[in-house]
């Protein structure tokens, strides 16, 4: 259990807009009402960077408004009918009411204190390369997205023409996620994208752009920058958000276990019943 309590209390907590993980904030800019009870800004973001920290995943904020809106109405439907007045309510409430305490010690008294830099990461890398190794050849590609066939026919001329593609890209496409950066998707392997994308990169060599073709995101235009045969080795900087990342996380767990296993050791743990059954302990 231990590997995954910030997971498993940061999944619960956002699965249920409107719990509160501090004290409410009172001051902020507010995002939404519903009879009077308010959602801020800051509230959102709080809640959220438990899952996410200091990068919200696009799409997350407006997301987590819609079911706080939902989740108050039926809270309020709820108080209407009684319901909180249950004794498994009571009950969820207050193991809520624990859980939350605990996400706060792990997030603000161990997980803050963390980090990884990236001189760590790169020793890591260096001493485990074989970690890195790619399982299938992969392509590295760059796309413009466009929201009809008129859209996409336009560019491709203009591509034609010698214009650049990356300009092209932060100018036209609709993918949000890659526009700043040309359109460059990366690396990918080709079992493992849409059949319609890995049958055009398929059949371009390296440099070369695809005629406009339509996927069920819309319409593209792809081109091939790189390709990186079976068994080659990640470069670095591919895998180091990802690779910190993990590190990070498993700085966190080896903290949580420590710190388990000295309260263990000061705390009188009494088990009865089945509990005592080796078989179902640890």
């Amino acid at each position: 259990m231990r590997t995954y309590l910030l997971l498993i209390f940061s999944v619960w907590l956002l699965s249920i807009p409107g719990c509160k993980s501090s004290n409410r904030v009172q001051a902020g800019k507010v995002l939404a009402k519903v009879n009077g009870e308010e959602l801020t800004e800051e509230e959102m973001r709080a809640e959220l960077s438990l899952a996410y920290g200091d990068s919200i995943l696009p799409g997350a904020k407006l997301d987590y408004l819609n079911r706080w809106i939902d989740n108050q109405l039926l809270y309020e439907e709820a108080k209407r009918k009684g319901l909180e007045k249950l004794p498994q309510v009571k009950m969820r409430a207050r193991q809520a009411a624990r859980d939350i305490t605990v996400l706060s010690l792990l997030n603000d008294q161990i997980a803050k204190n963390i980090q990884v830099s990236e001189d760590e990461a790169r020793r890591f890398y260096v001493q485990n390369k074989d970690f890195f190794k790619r399982e299938q050849e992969e392509v590295r590609a760059s796309h413009i997205l466009f929201s009809s066939q008129a859209q996409a026919d336009s560019a491709s001329a203009r591509l034609k023409k010698g214009e650049d593609f990356k300009l092209l890209a932060r100018e036209l496409s609709l993918d949000l996620l890659t526009r700043n950066t040309g359109g460059d998707i990366g690396y990918f392997s080709l079992s493992n994208t849409d059949p319609v994308v890995a049958r055009v990169a398929s059949g371009l060599q390296t440099g070369m752009v695809s005629p406009p073709f339509k996927t069920a995101m819309g319409y593209h235009i792809l081109k091939v920058t790189d390709r990186k045969p079976k068994g080659s080795i990640r470069d670095f900087k591919e895998v180091k958000a990802t690779l910190m990342n993990q590190l990070l996380q498993e700085k966190r767990n080896q903290a949580i276990s420590s710190l388990l296993g000295e309260l263990k050791k000061k705390a009188k743990i009494e088990k009865f019943g089945w509990a005592t059954d080796s078989q179902v302990t640890r």
